[in-house]
């Protein structure tokens, strides 16, 4: 854990003072797709353990770029690039050239479009990572260190919103808030139903 979060700090040190989320979204072309749709091209290129490596990756987003009409010019092209570059790196934690589909869907579902229903059930099966309709309080932590791995990297001024803290400590934080809040009969996880009060209030 110590290793990932000192990674994340390296990056987010030389994020470019230009980035933000909604800049991501834009030149990512993530702002057109509802998350699904976004997955299912990204799935396309991932290997048969599920994993991409850099080259995958990067030809998944030309294609989603490609098919929304390509970068307006060669600045967002550069800037493709390297939002691209810093996306990959986040999530290849040990550097080993490869990401985890789940993990990286998980964290840039923040960039997508859609309506909020397509974003609620989409959230819930990826927070639902064993897929037994439940969310378990480590399931969520996951879920949302993802999330905040991408939302301190666009919007570094999060992070310093936040007190300065790792995005898996913010993770840790909140699910336990969630399931102290929303787990109704304190079964120790989270129903389809639960989760979906949850999400909602949040997304208000």
């Amino acid at each position: 854990k110590g290793s990932s979060a000192s990674t994340v700090d390296g990056i987010a040190e030389q994020v470019p003072s230009w980035i933000s989320l909604d800049e991501v979204r834009r030149l990512t072309k993530l702002e057109n797709y509802p998350p699904q749709e976004a997955f299912d091209l990204l799935a396309k290129a991932a290997n048969e353990e599920n994993y991409l490596n850099k080259a995958s990756f990067f030809r998944a987003f030309n294609d989603i770029v490609e098919e929304c009409g390509g970068c307006d010019n060669d600045d967002d092209q550069d800037r493709l690039v390297l939002v691209l570059n810093k996306l990959f790196d986040l999530f290849d934690t040990d550097k080993n050239g490869v990401v985890d589909f789940q993990e990286m869907a998980s964290g840039l579902s923040v960039l997508c479009g859609g309506t909020r229903d397509d974003k609620l059930a989409n959230a819930f099966s990826l927070y639902d990572y064993d897929g037994d309709g439940f969310i378990t309080l480590d399931e969520m932590t996951h879920y949302l260190s993802c999330v905040f791995k991408v939302m301190f990297q666009t919007q570094p001024s999060t992070k310093e919103k936040m007190g300065g803290v790792s995005a898996e400590a913010l993770a840790y934080a909140t699910a336990q808030q969630v399931f102290l809040d929303f787990d109704i009969n304190q079964d120790g996880k989270l129903s389809f139903e639960e989760f979906k009060e949850w999400y909602t209030q949040e997304n208000n």
